[in-house]
């Protein structure tokens, strides 16, 4: 039990320190030669087992709800596969390894895991105090604040270890490993040391663990099993990154759902695209924000090739935007649905691709490809706009017969809407990555965009509801 602080998880949240103290008492017995009343071994064993079930539960799905941030605890973390596991260990004593087989092993996980280790390490060993507020530094600058910021990145693994002593003059070395720094955290890529790069360098190094912690409880919430083939997004990076087996095949950047819109964490499957897709204004975006641009604009509709539509088949009819009523309109009398038709300047630009979840995600094209330039880009209503659709969608379709890039280019300028379907289904995960392991092996940390690390951080360290 003691092991799982190396998963991120706080073993005294499982009954360890009175299983610690039961067993010293019936070994103390045993050693005495005492007879151990059948009622005490009975407590013991059902301490212990709930002690693995619990802890194995987390470790196989997570502690933590991915949605409303509470933990789970016995009785909605168990399963019935892990009682199965739990007889296999103690008839093999391999409980140590059964629970060491519980969290996901590809390398996403374990890289972050080893991370983590020497992260705890590096924050014991390591005791510095912020760095003072305002403080600007630039090529050039010398003092005693550039010997300390230069003390720090080599700490941090951005600056070589030098032969001689730490130098007081900003040089060349020193912009380099800011510029590193600054790459590492998703920064402006400036090389002097300006107020952004004060603050991310001014995190405590505990609170940095602390952040690791919670991106590997983000990673057992998703299925273990990647898969061959998949297509990772992470969230937090604003990033698509297509594999196939271990090499990334495929990169691109992507815009995200904003603050009020935020993009989930889930796992699903891509089962077709549609070229030229037309879309159907969700509600919720309907009521927030389009009706405020059809009363700035009575002409809205019109300019962006909109139509109104009521009924289905062959009773569905289009109504014209000034017989509705739009500072009465609500949910409860909404009895339309407004779609914009395919083409160049649909906001699904020429490319959807689907894959079911309950949160009506999908991944697509867009023509607001400025958005693309900015360091930050979470702009959507929660889906995800990639930078190369046609790229993906090359990947996606390979091995379909009469679909490679030219057919696809020809069937987007046809115009027409066609639903494709992939040879077989590609795995999409989508994860608020804020911390994760590159492949040249340096940590990469993000800007915790909408919050949720330190509600993560706060139900990782909640403690059970009964006194342990």
């Amino acid at each position: 039990m003691k092991n799982i602080e190396a998963e991120g998880l706080n073993p005294s949240h499982y009954h360890l320190s009175k299983i610690e103290g039961q067993l010293k008492s019936i070994e103390k017995g045993l050693k005495n030669k005492k007879a151990i009343p059948p009622g005490t071994l009975a407590d013991f064993d059902l301490l212990c087992t709930d002690a693995f079930l619990t802890c194995a539960g987390h470790l196989a799905h997570g502690k933590v709800d991915p949605e409303t941030h509470q933990v789970a605890w016995p009785g909605t973390c168990i399963e019935e596969s892990l009682a199965g596991l739990l007889e296999d260990a103690l008839a093999q004593n391999r409980v140590a390894e059964a629970l060491a087989s519980l969290p996901p092993q590809h390398s996403f996980y374990l890289n972050l895991k080893k991370t983590l280790a020497s992260y705890w390490e590096l924050a014991r060993k390591t005791k510095w105090k912020p760095l003072p507020e305002g403080l600007v530094l630039r090529k050039g600058d010398k003092g005693k604040e550039v010997k300390e910021l230069r003390k720090r990145l080599l700490t941090l693994g951005d600056l070589a270890v030098e032969k001689r002593n730490p130098s007081r003059v900003f040089d060349d070395a020193l912009e380099a490993s800011v510029r590193s720094f600054q790459n590492r955290h998703g920064l402006d890529i400036t090389g002097s040391f300006d107020p952004t790069t004060l603050a991310a360098i001014n995190i405590p190094l505990e609170e940095r663990c602390r952040r690791i912690e919670a991106n590997l409880e983000r990673w057992r919430w998703l299925p273990h099993v990647l898969g061959e083939r998949f297509i990772y997004v992470n969230v937090a990076n604003f990033e698509l990154e297509a594999f196939e087996g271990s090499p990334k095949n495929l990169a691109m950047k992507v815009v995200t759902g904003s603050e009020a819109w935020q993009t989930p964490d889930f796992a699903s499957q891509m089962t077709h695209l549609i070229v030229n897709p037309d879309w159907t204004i969700p509600i919720p975006v309907l009521l927030k924000e389009t009706v405020n641009y059809v009363l700035q604009d009575p002409c809205y509709f019109r300019n962006n090739k909109m139509v109104i539509l009521k009924g289905y088949g062959e009773k569905e009819v289009e109504v014209e935007p000034a017989s509705i009523n739009w500072t009465k309109l609500n949910e409860k009398n909404l009895d339309f649905r407004v779609r914009q038709e395919p083409g160049p300047e649909n906001i699904l630009g020429r490319l959807k691709f689907v894959f079911p979840n309950k949160y009506d995600i999908y991944l697509h094209d867009t023509p607001y490809q400025e958005d693309f330039a900015k360091t930050a880009r979470a702009f959507s209503h929660g889906c995800i706009r990639a930078e190369r659709p046609v790229e993906l969608a090359v990947w996606v379709l390979r091995g379909k017969p009469n679909w490679d890039l030219k057919q696809i280019l020809a069937a987007i300028d046809a115009g027409d809407e066609r639903t494709v379907k992939l040879v077989e289904p590609v795995n999409v995960y989508f994860l608020y990555s804020t911390v994760w392991i590159e492949d040249d092996r340096t940590l990469q940390f993000r800007a915790d965009i909408y919050e949720r690390d330190k509600k993560l951080t706060e139900a990782l360290g909640s403690k059970p509801p009964l006194a342990h």
